[in-house]
C-alpha cells in the first residue's frame, strides 16, 4: 500500500517530465551550472556558464561567464557578468540545446557530458539530463523526462549485468525494476515538490561526473 496503494494495470504516458529533487544541494544560496558545448540557457540567453544567487525571497540575480567555470567557489578563471539589473522572480530554470537533441530536455546515447552541469559545493561538476530549477527556498530540481529518469534509477537500484545472466532471461529482472520505479514515481499527488534522489525515495544518479 506504501509503494503501490491503488496502481492498476495498464499503460502510462511517458511524455511528460519528472522533478527530481536534488538533496545534498538544499539550502544552496548560489546554483552554478556550466555547458562542455557553451549553451548553458536562460529566458533566451546563452553563455558557456551562469550561476543564480536568491538575494532576497523568490527573487534571484543571474550572472554569465565566457567559459564553463564554477563560480563563485574559489577563485574564478574568467570575468562575471551580472546579467540581470534587478533581481527576477524565480524559480530560474537552467537549459542547455544539447540535451534536446532526440527531443525536448533528452540527449542522445554517448552524450553525456554534453548534459547541463551542475556545480556542487565541493567544486564537482555533476551532469543531469533535462533541466535543472532553482527554486525560492534554495530548493533544486532536476526536471527531466520519465523515461531519462529510469536511466538514473534503475542500475542503481539494482545492478544492470542482471540482464546477461541466466542467458539473457535476467533482462526480465530489469524490466521488471524499470516498470515498478516508473510506477512508484509517477503516482499520482504522492510528490509535492519532486521526487528526491536518494533512497528515501529512489536512488538517482547523474549521467556523469567530473571533479
Amino acid at each position: 500500500d506504501h509503494y503501490y496503494g491503488t496502481t492498476q494495470m495498464a499503460d502510462a504516458d511517458t511524455s511528460g517530465t519528472i522533478d527530481v529533487q536534488l538533496k545534498a544541494l538544499d539550502n544552496v544560496a548560489t546554483l552554478g551550472v556550466v555547458s562542455y558545448v557553451n549553451d548553458v540557457g536562460w529566458a533566451g540567453n546563452v553563455a558557456p556558464a551562469m550561476y543564480a544567487t536568491e538575494v532576497a525571497p523568490n527573487a534571484f540575480d543571474i550572472w554569465t561567464a565566457s567559459a564553463p567555470t564554477c563560480a563563485p567557489i574559489g577563485t574564478p578563471t574568467t570575468t562575471w557578468t551580472k546579467l540581470t539589473v534587478a533581481p527576477v522572480a524565480g524559480p530560474i530554470e537552467f537549459t542547455t540545446t544539447a540535451n534536446g537533441a532526440v527531443n525536448a530536455n533528452r540527449m542522445t546515447t554517448g552524450a553525456a557530458t554534453s548534459a547541463l552541469g551542475v556545480c556542487d559545493p565541493a567544486g564537482k561538476v555533476t551532469h543531469y539530463r533535462g533541466s535543472v530549477r532553482f527554486e525560492d527556498g534554495n530548493r533544486v530540481l532536476n526536471r527531466v523526462l520519465i523515461e531519462d529518469y529510469l536511466r538514473g534509477v534503475v542500475p542503481k537500484e539494482i545492478s544492470a549485468s542482471w540482464a546477461d545472466a541466466g542467458g539473457g532471461r535476467g533482462i526480465n529482472a530489469v524490466m521488471a525494476q524499470a516498470v515498478a520505479a516508473r510506477s512508484y514515481a509517477m503516482q499520482p499527488g504522492r510528490w509535492t515538490n519532486g521526487i528526491c534522489d536518494t533512497q528515501s525515495c529512489q536512488v538517482y544518479f547523474e549521467a556523469a561526473t567530473r571533479s
